[in-house]
């Protein structure tokens, strides 16, 4: 049987069939399906992505195959132009785990972060996994550009969207890191005014119980927190 008349049966039956990432143009890529050249939009891949985004990773994209289905054909003299749907791609789940290095790939850059895939590190076996790292914690001599790849831990999970350590700034805090977790005693004499925050040693402390004010403690009082998150500065959870 001919490949023109495979995929002419595969579309009429609509049978899933394996393509394979070929060439990238302004709204999709050209894949191959039995050797035959074909058209996946952006919007018909497994996952719901920026345009930029699929631009920026696609050389590690190229070559990787997705199952999908002939979504239309059409003859245009002895031209077979063929489209093709991924959207029936089973991605698989991965947890994101800390104290793990994963490798990602740099979408998008602002004044302040990162956007940084790691979907990379699974050969996008899980679509995309997304997440922010603050540029701070990026040394001032090194230059991370749109495409560049980068090691990352996880940081925290907050709603729908993930926060990374860069590697080299994780390693050389681990210590402190570590601390995420561990409760201590404050005292009003902690807080200082200038900064708004709890001192206590050289770490800032700060309370993110927003149905508790700073202003309302009593002289004297003791307050039981627990540290969330390490950054610039460090954010204590209020705790009875």
């Amino acid at each position: 049987m001919r490949n023109a008349d495979k995929i002419e049966e595969y579309f009429s039956q609509q049978k899933t069939i394996v393509c394979e990432i070929c060439e990238l143009k302004n709204f999709g890529f050209i894949v191959k399906v039995f050797d035959l050249h074909a058209f996946l939009p952006f919007k018909l891949m497994p996952w719901q992505y920026n345009t930029e985004y699929w631009k920026t990773i696609f050389p590690t994209l190229k070559n990787k195959l997705f199952l999908c289905k002939i979504s239309n054909i059409e003859r245009i003299d002895n031209l077979l132009l063929i489209s093709v749907n991924a959207k029936k791609h089973i991605l698989s789940e991965k947890e994101i785990i800390k104290d793990v290095l994963y490798k990602g790939i740099v979408v998008k850059s602002s004044e302040i972060n990162l956007i940084v895939d790691i979907g990379l590190n699974f050969d996008w076996e899980a679509g995309h996994i997304i997440g922010t790292i603050d540029k701070k914690q990026i040394p001032e001599e090194t230059e991370l550009n749109v495409g560049d790849f980068i090691n990352v831990y996880l940081d925290y999970i907050g709603q729908n969207q993930l926060f990374f350590f860069e590697e080299n700034f994780y390693q050389k805090n681990k210590s402190l890191i570590n601390l995420i977790g561990q409760k201590f005693i404050l005292n009003n004499d902690d807080f200082c005014k200038e900064k708004n925050m709890f001192k206590k040693g050289d770490y800032y402390a700060k309370i993110v119980d927003n149905s508790y004010q700073i202003t309302e403690l009593p002289e004297n009082q003791n307050i039981e927190c627990e540290i969330i998150d390490i950054g610039i500065s460090f954010n204590w959870k209020y705790g009875h």
